[in-house]
């Protein structure tokens, strides 16, 4: 083994270790069923510019502009 593929192998293992373990802890959500919250955001998610959605998915409390 190269120095260059041990020092590819030394970066991708800690992402991937970090995938891993995310998918394994949100596992179970993936399967639980919307909230209210949750089918304002979606709705609003077809009908608003990206900007505003991200804008208000990160703060609630944003009214973006139309």
């Amino acid at each position: 083994m190269s120095a260059t593929s041990a020092r590819r192998m030394g970066a991708v293992l800690p992402l991937g270790g970090a995938l891993l373990a995310a998918v394994f802890i949100y596992f179970p959500a993936l399967n639980s069923p919307f909230h209210s919250d949750d089918y304002l955001l979606l709705l609003a998610s077809r009908d608003m510019p990206w900007s505003d959605f991200l804008r208000s998915s990160f703060d609630p409390g944003a009214t973006p502009a139309h």
